[in-house]
């Protein structure tokens, strides 16, 4: 079966937004659905290498975090409203520092996050690969997203862009054999081939 992706030609509120997912969650909708410019972006599940990456990146993640009480990690089901008001995005993992939780509005059932994570991770797929290298980069850059990881499970490369002076700045790529480092995090590090061992 081939799930195809779009993007809708209108523009949308992230309160209209809103109301459209809650709507496609209640007909049982499988897709993954982001608000990006204002405009819904529709992509399917994204299956084996991806979600082997993606977990093994939130579970180390998760397990740093919680040993050194530093914040909250999400999954991919936690949407984040930002101060944009154009986009509503859902990364694949993201880490929320103390200090940002804190001082964003108390969450609520069904409600997206009010919050701009300290550090988004997405996990590339064909589906959704431009949205992820263009799109939402720009959108994260802007938001004030401090770190952005890029990670590529056809080539076994993560990419780490750090926020300087309001833009993103790149590392190299790193692949197998490296080890990536967090500067929002120090002291989180992990094997590129502990992200993608099965």
């Amino acid at each position: 079966m081939i799930f195809p992706t779009f993007e809708s030609v209108e523009t949308f509120s992230p309160d209209q937004f809103l109301r459209f997912v809650q709507n496609q969650e209640e007909l049982g909708s499988l897709y993954h659905y982001e608000l990006l410019d204002g405009r819904i972006h529709m992509t399917p599940p994204a299956g084996g290498p991806h979600s082997v990456a993606q977990g093994n990146l939130f579970g180390s993640l998760h397990r740093f975090v919680q040993d050194h009480k530093l914040g909250r990690v999400y999954g991919s089901s936690a949407g984040y409203r930002l101060p944009s008001e154009a986009d509503v995005v859902e990364p694949d993992v993201a880490f929320v520092s103390n200090e940002r939780h804190a001082a964003m509005p108390p969450m609520a059932e069904g409600q997206f996050l009010r919050v701009v994570p300290d550090l988004v991770i997405e996990v590339l797929s064909p589906s959704h690969e431009k949205n992820d290298l263009v799109k939402k980069r720009a959108i994260y850059e802007r938001n004030a997203v401090r770190e952005y990881w890029i990670v590529d499970p056809p080539a076994q490369e993560i990419r780490v862009l750090a926020l300087e002076n309001g833009r993103f700045h790149e590392n190299a790529a790193i692949g197998d054999g490296g080890v990536v480092e967090s500067r929002v995090l120090p002291g989180f590090r992990i094997a590129v081939r502990d992200v993608f061992a099965d």
